[in-house]
């Protein structure tokens, strides 16, 4: 059974009692003759392989013996600690400039006239001086081996410049080199400057003042891609962006899904692995149009904001207006009808929403009901009132209002200087008043009007009219 012996002192000063000190016992195993120091103080020799005595922590253990490499350690709590004793080793450095600073293991040495006494293993050694770089060097010393370096500094670095390929014709500055490479430089920024088809043809390097320098260049490559087919005015999205076809356009190296549409064609997504320069040819197939049978005297129909003669058999926006313009029905159609629906529609705005036989449908929206309906509205979950449905209807307010905008082809459209995506959009949210409306293709502005927006109604903006 182990004892533990615990001793408390306490401290009478000047008539107050203070808290007890409390000291615990620690063992220190050690080869006999060792001496034994505790917080600097003396504390014996191990005798019998080991010693014994009161301590108080944290404390710091440091046990020494001629010949050897002395034992020292932080303690933070009593019991028994094993102190191995190791035989030194012996390091000499010459070392030029003779005025160099060294340290081992980050620590400095103050002397290098004699031997350097130093505990066995592996160690780091830091050379530097005033206008020189700083040489790094690991060493692994045997127990009682004796080892002599010689350490030179030298004013630049050696860069090695590690390439996957082979590069010709690139520049370090405004020197010529081929790549992989290693030579001197002077530390600091310098540009190395690779031929055009590389994604990163140019790049700054900070050198810093050090022996010796890697970096790895980046070698991927950008390949030609060239697009074409049919139709001529089909677009291209590659990533988040949209190209118009037919071009040739380099890209770097790697492997990319592309979509390929155009309004009246049936949408073809592809997937390349651009390894090299490669060329993607494309021929759309048309949609199944139908022809606009709709003739109702009085009114006209329009699809997507364009009267037209015929439509891709696929739903697309429709609206039938009386001879004043006013909207009579809208929605979703195939274009086959002959005849105005009978279905009324409701339009709700953002925030806005409708109880309908049992159903809750919230803006924006569009909902068809029967004529007659009646229906329950509500704004931000509050209840407006009920209302009897017998023509087209909308619900909204300043804030809410619904805008549809329209183009005969697929192009960018800005916001009040914002982008909120390509044509048509459908039952965007916006205030009333006057906003800044732009259409851009390619980065290039097609038109610019500035558009009165209204509540009650829908707000339709069209280009290309």
């Amino acid at each position: 059974m182990k004892v533990i012996k615990k001793v408390f002192l306490f401290f009478l000063i000047s008539g107050t009692f203070l808290y007890p000190l409390l000291l615990l016992a620690l063992t220190v195993i050690g080869e006999n003759g060792s001496i034994v120091y505790y917080n600097d103080k003396l504390i014996g020799t191990i005798k019998n392989a080991s010693i014994t005595f009161d301590a108080t922590f944290p404390g710091y253990l440091k046990v020494i013996k001629p010949g050897y490499i002395s034992f020292e350690k932080y303690l933070t709590e009593d019991g028994t600690i094993t102190a191995t004793l190791t035989l030194p080793s012996y390091l000499q450095l010459n070392v030029n400039p003779k005025d160099a600073v060294i340290s081992i293991d980050g620590f400095l040495q103050k002397t290098l006239d004699n031997k350097i006494v130093i505990s066995p293993g592996k160690h780091v050694i830091d050379v530097s001086a005033p206008g020189y770089t700083t040489k790094t060097i690991e060493i692994n010393i045997l127990p009682y081996e004796e080892k002599f370096i010689d350490i030179s500094l030298k004013k630049t670095t050696t860069l090695r410049i590690e390439s996957d390929k082979k590069i010709e014709n690139a520049f370090f500055d405004n020197l010529p080199i081929s790549l992989p490479l290693t030579l001197e430089v002077i530390p600091g920024k310098h540009k190395l400057i690779l031929p055009n088809n590389f994604v990163r043809n140019n790049v700054e390097i900070e050198i810093p003042s050090q022996d010796e320098y890697t970096i790895k260049i980046d070698t991927h490559e950008k390949f030609l891609l060239s697009v074409s087919g049919k139709p001529n005015d089909a677009y291209v999205q590659i990533k988040d962006q949209v190209y118009k076809a037919p071009f040739n356009i380099s890209f770097p190296e790697g492997v990319y899904n592309i979509k390929i549409f155009s309004q009246g064609y049936e949408e073809y997504k592809t997937t390349i692995d651009l390894d090299r320069n490669k060329t993607l040819y494309f021929a759309l197939k048309p949609l199944e149009e139908v022809t606009v049978k709709f003739r109702k005297k009085g009114y006209t129909v329009e699809f997507d904001g364009f009267a037209r003669e015929s439509v891709p058999k696929s739903p697309i926006f429709t609206t039938i207006k009386d001879e004043k313009g006013n909207i009579v029905w809208l929605g979703f159609s195939d274009g086959t009808f002959e005849d105005i629906p009978k279905t009324i529609p409701i339009l709700i705005g953002r925030n806005h929403s409708i109880f309908v036989a049992n159903t809750i449908y919230n803006g924006p929206a569009i909902v068809h009901v029967q004529s007659g309906q009646r229906v329950l509205s509500f704004f931000n979950n509050e209840k407006i009132g009920e209302y009897e449905i017998k023509n087209f209807t909308i619900f909204d307010n300043k804030t809410n209002c619904l805008v549809n905008i329209y183009s005969k082809e697929r192009i960018d459209v800005y916001w009040d200087g914002k982008y909120i995506g390509k044509t048509p959009i459908y039952l965007f949210n916006a205030e009333e008043g006057i906003h800044n409306v732009v259409f851009k293709n390619g980065g290039i502005t097609l038109s610019e009007v500035n558009y009165e927006v209204r509540s009650s109604r829908l707000n339709e903006i069209k280009f290309g009219e």
